[in-house]
C-alpha cells in the first residue's frame, strides 16, 4: 500500500481540474478558514499580517486597523494572501492556497463599506467593545483575487496535478 501511494504521489499528474470545480474547491477552502497571512510590501521593506478575513467566493474581506500594511497598500496596491492547513499526517496534508490581487480600501463614504463590516460580521465584536454600530474610523480591506494558487498533494489521487491555478476572468 505505501508503494502504490509513493507511486500516486512521484506520478507525473497533468489533470487540470475543470474551472467551476477548482473555483468551488477554493471557495470551500476560503470558507472554512478564518486566517490568513497578508504579505505588502513599501520600497524594499515587506512585511506579512496575519489577519482575521472572511471570504464570499473568491473575494476577501478585512478589518483594516490603521498601520503599516494600510501604508504599504497605499504605496503598492498589489498583495499576497497565503492560508493553509496544519500540516498534521506529513506529505499527503498539505493543503493550502496563494492569492495574488489588489486590495480596494475601503472607508465609511463608500457604500461598500458598510456591507464589508456586516460580511465580516461586526455584530460579533461589537458586544466585546460596546458598540451599536460599526466604527467609521477603521478602514475595510477588500481583495479581489485575480490569481488563486491551490496546493492540494491529494489531488493526485483523483487524477489531478497537486497545484491548480485559477484566474479571474477580465471585467
Amino acid at each position: 500500500m505505501a508503494n502504490e501511494m509513493l507511486e500516486i504521489m512521484m506520478r507525473n499528474v497533468k489533470g487540470k481540474m475543470p474551472r467551476e470545480e477548482l473555483e468551488e474547491h477554493i471557495t470551500e477552502f476560503l470558507k472554512s478558514h478564518t486566517m490568513c497571512v497578508l504579505a505588502t510590501a513599501k520600497g524594499n521593506v515587506p512585511r506579512a499580517t496575519p489577519i482575521e478575513y472572511k471570504s464570499v467566493g473568491t473575494t476577501l474581506y478585512l478589518v483594516g486597523d490603521p498601520g503599516t500594511k494600510i501604508e504599504h497598500m497605499k504605496a503598492n496596491p498589489q498583495v499576497s494572501v497565503c492560508i493553509h492547513d496544519p500540516l498534521t499526517t506529513g506529505w499527503f496534508s498539505v493543503r493550502g492556497i496563494v492569492i495574488t490581487g489588489k486590495p480596494i480600501l475601503l472607508t465609511s463614504d463608500n457604500p461598500e463599506y458598510f456591507e464589508a463590516w456586516k460580511i465580516c460580521q461586526w455584530e460579533k465584536v461589537s458586544k466585546e467593545l460596546g458598540l451599536t454600530e460599526p466604527p467609521r474610523n477603521i478602514m475595510m480591506i477588500k481583495i479581489e483575487a485575480q490569481s488563486i494558487k491551490l496546493l492540494e498533494n491529494v489531488l493526485k489521487f483523483s487524477g489531478y496535478d497537486a497545484t491548480q491555478v485559477w484566474e479571474a476572468r477580465p471585467k
